[in-house]
């Protein structure tokens, strides 16, 4: 699962059928082009999403939420100017869950393979995403967001 990052306009309802109305989305792009493809385009594993929204301010909730652009410069601002001191609590190291040791008949040693590595992020990484989250929010205000989301 991932987390993406993104905007909307409360000042815009677009119809949804049956779901009802819903803020229009903001896109870097065009509907026609793919907003992935773009550099300022944010998207992260949910581990990293939630580090990065922790050192925020701001709780990832169920994978998704969404808060006002002016809320969202707040927290870039205060994250930036405490992240010698916040940014620690947010890091951690890579890991490696290794697999079941499979039994063996025959009595042959089976090397375990690993099931599952998590990767660690530092702080330049933290550092490089915040940078990024600045500028997608810039980008998206830009267009007219009022609200930056993550979904």
């Amino acid at each position: 699962m991932s987390v993406d990052f993104g905007g909307c306009n409360h000042n815009v309802m677009e119809s949804h059928g049956e779901f009802g109305e819903f803020p229009s989305r903001v896109r870097l792009h065009e509907v026609d082009e793919q907003d992935w493809e773009d550099p300022r385009q944010l998207n992260m594993c949910n581990s990293n999403a939630r580090a990065l929204l922790g050192l925020l301010g701001f709780d990832m909730g169920d994978g998704f939420g969404e808060v006002t652009v002016p809320e969202m410069r707040r927290a870039i601002v205060k994250a930036r100017a405490t992240f010698d001191r916040q940014a620690p609590n947010f890091t951690r190291e890579t890991r490696t869950v290794m697999g079941r040791r499979p039994s063996t008949e025959n009595g042959k040693v089976v090397e375990l393979q690993p099931r599952m590595v998590d990767i660690g992020i530092d702080e330049q990484y933290l550092k490089e995403k915040l940078d990024k989250l600045s500028v997608l929010v810039e980008a998206l205000a830009e267009k007219g967001a009022t609200h930056i989301v993550w979904t």
